[in-house]
């Protein structure tokens, strides 16, 4: 009854609440937000439960739970609607698909919108890099783009030489921050070339 309970009622004014465990009859919770919140006292406010025992949602050995919200706070926009599907993405695993669960977005207004499944491709990642270290404490990184095809290498020095001790036991303070330096301008330079790429027109 914490922060899911004030998403929904950011979402929208009404909220119906449908779900059944196994075993169990189904229940349905019809919750009208502005009527709760014009309760001097909201310790004082009652939601009824009605139980199916006929399920009408979770029919058969089915269960589950469903969240219905509508009477929107405010008119959603393409941008809003751009934003779910970003965020609903993030729970699509791009490796497997997980036999159990699956998320569904219907836009019957902007269908355009539904395709959660765009940006998969056929390899497991977009991008990878693989990294030797050479007895002089040099790093070799080899970049791959999967997408375009290109390839690249950078070199790093990991140790600095010094007159009393090893190269092998001196590693160079700013190393570190070098190859994370490193590591973050080739994943941007790659994320911005692919984007360039995806945006030019076809001919």
């Amino acid at each position: 009854m914490g922060i899911g309970r004030f998403a929904a009622a950011r979402l929208g004014r009404r909220l119906i609440m449908v779900t059944r465990a196994k075993g169990h009859p189904e229940l349905r919770v019809d919750i009208d937000w502005d009527r709760i919140a014009s309760t001097s006292d909201l310790s004082a406010a009652r939601i009824a439960v009605v139980t199916h025992n006929e399920p009408k949602i979770f029919t058969g050995a089915t269960t589950g739970t469903r969240l219905a919200i509508s009477s929107p706070q405010q008119p959603w926009t393409r941008a809003d609607l751009q934003a779910l599907q970003t965020q609903l993405r993030r729970f699509i695993s791009p490796h497997t698909r997980v036999p159990d669960f699956s998320v569904r977005l219907t836009v019957p207004a902007a269908p355009e919108f539904e395709n959660l499944d765009r940006f998969r491709e056929s390899t497991p990642s977009h991008f990878a890099c693989s990294a030797e270290v050479l007895d002089d404490g040099t790093a070799v990184l080899r970049w791959d783009n999967f997408i375009t095809g290109d390839s690249s290498e950078d070199y790093i020095n990991l140790f600095s030489f010094s007159p009393h001790r090893s190269a092998a036991t001196v590693p160079d303070r700013n190393a570190g921050r070098s190859l994370c330096s490193l590591l973050r301008g080739k994943e941007r330079k790659l994320i911005s070339k692919n984007r360039h790429r995806r945006s030019r027109p076809s001919r």
